[in-house]
């Protein structure tokens, strides 16, 4: 009976340090740092910006707010600071800061009855106090004729809405005069106005979508066939060498995280299953070596047997010294 509560104990014991290992890759430490991040980096920060991706202890982080992203550059160090302190580690050792524009979803219902009727009434109380674009900038007939037009299509019985939406519009058109007269430009994609950054055409928030849809691409193609070389796949995927690289990066962490799950869990299995131990090794090393194909096939991205071979026994040198380091 001792016996038995013994080996229920070690099992336990074995399980915490599995999880203790998985818990320390970069999947779960992003998935940790997402979910704390405002407890990290404060509100004013957390609410403004997102971490992105991890790989390499290099994280990826969007922001929103043009100040926010001029203070986390400012304040870099401060920030990786926080961060492995709150992981009790050196997880992050790079930022890789990214402006962003997020698009809001608005309810032009409750948009209209409840912050746009608080200004009509400041306006109303006020009636001389105006902004710049509605004190010195007149609309052409043409665009006045636009919008009224344009408003006229809804029902009667919503007149004062109607009124109200009418009110915005042209108080939207007369903004985006001004602010192009200030060195904003439309985004050639969506047309959104945005300020650039350099030479850029197009705002954050396509920015950011275009580079989602070539790793989408690129990631399809490379899952299709592991072996593309780096020339073809941009090729085909009408990308670039960088996007290349960093897919197969993401690809290969991804596979390596699945193998390594596999060889900790198989092991505790065998460990407790001593009289089927040579069945479970026998289907174990099948799969393994798929595992280990997948990776190799992934990160090296050749079908060339000596290179497979070195890059084999990197891959089980390594996952020995991590089962020797667990053992300690």
């Amino acid at each position: 009976m001792k016996s038995n509560i013994k080996s229920t104990e070690n099992i336990v014991s074995d399980i915490t340090k599995t999880k203790k290992s998985l818990f320390n890759n970069e999947n779960y430490i992003l998935w940790k740092i997402k979910k704390n991040w405002i407890n990290i980096t404060g509100e004013e920060i957390g609410v403004k910006s997102f971490p992105k991706y991890l790989y390499n202890k290099k994280m990826t982080l969007n922001v929103e707010d043009s100040v926010i992203h001029h203070s986390i550059l400012v304040h870099t160090g401060v920030i990786i600071e926080k961060i492995n302190d709150f992981i009790q580690k050196e997880a992050v050792n790079q930022l890789e800061i990214r402006k962003i524009e997020k698009k809001p979803r608005r309810n032009i219902v409750k948009n209209l009855t409840e912050d746009n009727e608080k200004n009509i009434e400041n306006s109303q109380e006020k009636p001389n106090e105006k902004t710049d674009f509605e004190e010195n900038i007149e609309l052409s007939a043409f665009e006045t004729e636009k919008i009224k037009k344009s408003i006229s299509k809804i029902d009667k019985k919503y007149k004062d809405i109607g009124e109200k939406l009418e009110k915005i519009a042209l108080n939207r058109k007369k903004k985006d005069i001004y602010l192009l007269s200030k060195g904003y430009i439309r985004c050639k994609n969506c047309g959104d106005i945005f300020y650039p950054s350099g030479k850029n055409e197009i705002c954050p928030y396509c920015c950011e979508k275009e580079e989602n849809e070539k790793l989408e691409k690129m990631s399809a193609i490379i899952t299709g066939n592991p072996f593309i070389g780096e020339n073809e796949a941009v090729k085909i995927s009408g990308t670039d060498r960088y996007t290349y690289y960093k897919v197969r990066d993401i690809l290969a962490q991804r596979a390596y995280n699945d193998l390594l799950y596999f060889y900790i869990t198989k092991n505790i299995e065998i460990k407790y299953s001593e009289d089927y131990e040579s069945e479970i090794r026998k289907e174990a090393n099948t799969d393994f070596e798929i595992y280990v194909k997948n990776y190799i096939d992934y990160k090296v991205g050749t079908d060339n047997k000596e290179i497979y071979n070195i890059e084999r026994k990197k891959v089980i040198s390594g996952l020995r010294k991590r089962k020797e380091y667990q053992k300690r």
